[in-house]
């Protein structure tokens, strides 16, 4: 469970509802972000090590404060776990809250624009006040193979600070989707954990909504 909740914790968003800029004529449509946005949307995801799956659906999406917020439920072996609420901003996707802790300062675990070599620090304290900092860097675009097809992912390693020791995690994010996989390595490269996604269900298209 526990492994579970860090995992997927880690993904979720904000959008931001600021003016924006005029639009050049020979620019294309908005490209949707790395995170699914739509009441209904259902990721489902197989562990490396067993048979069990955990499902991620957005719950609710809503307008707080300016910026618009995506709740979603994640079910781990049949259990309906802590609702979280993630968010995304011209400025990236922010985890806010999970179940009824609204985080101090909100967790940034993709930052945008996601140019590769993007690099960010979140630093932190644990339950018993043991400081820890956790290291994000964009590597880029690539085309990665899961059980639900194949997707052109952004592709973002984190590790536990830069220290021989680290720990280390690789994710991929597709656009519309979210977290497509995630590999956690132990620091001599062993591949300790991993989940890929199983499938995508859109949610259903309401009338109004595009």
């Amino acid at each position: 469970m526990a492994r579970t909740l860090t995992a997927l914790v880690l993904p979720t968003l904000l959008l931001s509802l600021a003016l924006a800029a005029p639009v050049p004529r020979d620019a294309g449509p908005t490209p949707p972000p790395y995170f699914p946005t739509r009441v209904g949307d259902k990721r489902t995801y197989g562990w490396n090590n067993g048979p069990i799956d955990c499902v991620e659906t957005v719950t609710g999406v809503g307008v707080v404060g300016g910026t618009c917020h995506v709740t979603t439920q994640v079910t781990y072996n049949f259990e309906d776990c802590p609702l979280k609420t993630t968010a995304v901003t011209d400025a990236g996707l922010f985890l806010v809250s999970y179940g009824e802790k609204r985080l101090d300062a909100p967790y940034c675990f993709l930052k945008e624009p996601a140019v590769p070599g993007t690099t960010w620090t979140i630093d932190g304290k644990d339950k018993d006040g043991r400081p820890w900092s956790r290291a994000h860097r964009v590597v880029g675009p690539e085309w990665v193979e899961v059980p639900a097809g194949r997707f052109h992912a952004l592709r973002v390693d984190e590790e536990n600070g830069p220290k021989p020791d680290a720990k280390k995690w690789t994710n991929w994010y597709a656009r519309g989707v979210g977290l497509i996989k995630r590999v956690e390595r132990m620091p001599d490269g062993t591949v300790e954990d991993s989940f890929a996604l199983k499938s995508f269900t859109p949610g259903p298209v309401r009338t109004g909504s595009k």
